[in-house]
């Protein structure tokens, strides 16, 4: 039995904090007691909301493809919690898989961006083809060929 309980939320600079207590009789010290707990996580968390322009992505190396890289874009970046300790901290870093083969599709993942602080990954968003790239044929091949021969 939980007995008398309080289910509180509160919202703070786009950070929303739900706070749950079980079992205290006195109703003051339940909402007093969520409060303060409240309190306590919006003093220690903030939400970070990153920026597109903030992250720089660099076109990938294709092998076996029609062309031979590919541009990036990010994908699915989105807000998220940090603790204000880190926040001084934060550092970003691309990270870009390696041996990427044709065929691609547009949207696939090539790599992630990756947001740590003291050496702690705290989020990673995807980073992904531009474009597809369809996998090499005789055809394109020899196009390609020719048109290196014609460059000479």
């Amino acid at each position: 039995d939980t007995g008398n309980c309080v289910i509180a939320a509160a919202e703070r600079n786009g950070l929303i904090m739900v706070c749950v207590i079980f079992g205290e009789q006195d109703e003051f010290e339940r909402f007093s007691t969520a409060k303060e707990k409240m309190n306590t996580g919006f003093n220690a968390y903030s939400l970070c909301i990153p920026r597109r322009s903030d992250i720089y992505t660099e076109p990938v190396s294709v092998s076996g493809g029609e062309v031979t890289e590919v541009e990036t874009e990010l994908s699915d970046l989105s807000d998220f919690v940090i603790r204000k300790s880190a926040e001084d901290k934060l550092k970003i870093t691309v990270e870009y898989f390696e041996d990427i083969k044709a065929p691609l599709k547009k949207g696939d993942a090539v790599g992630r961006a990756v947001y740590s602080a003291d050496g702690e990954e705290i989020y990673s968003c995807k980073v992904t083809a531009k474009r597809s790239v369809r996998k090499m044929n005789i055809f394109l091949g020899i196009l390609r060929a020719f048109r290196a021969i014609l460059r000479m």
